[in-house]
């Protein structure tokens, strides 16, 4: 028992640069870790699933929704129609 236990010391001292260094390391990705922004808000955004050519009637197969990061920047506004026009109709409201 006791040969076993000076054994293992001596492999200990032998590498005792070697387990400094990886304590080491393992500390600064510790604190890394800890110091690190909390991830970035994201929302739910409704893309394109494939590349879609122009005039496409779009269905459910050809719509996904993705996770982008969320802009800290005021959304666009709304463009407004010009004085005169009609709403669109859906396709609904037409038969």
């Amino acid at each position: 028992m006791r040969r076993r236990v000076r054994a293992v010391r001596h492999q200990l001292r032998r590498r005792r640069r070697l387990i400094a260094a990886a304590l080491t390391a393992a500390a600064a990705l510790s604190a890394l870790r800890t110091l690190a922004p909390p991830p970035a808000d994201t929302v739910e955004v409704l893309v394109a699933a494939r590349d879609l050519p122009s005039g496409t009637v779009l269905d459910d197969d050809d719509l996904a929704v993705r996770r982008s990061r969320a802009s800290s920047r005021r959304p666009v506004p709304r463009p407004t129609r010009p004085a005169g026009c009609s709403p669109a109709r859906s396709p609904a409201a037409r038969s």
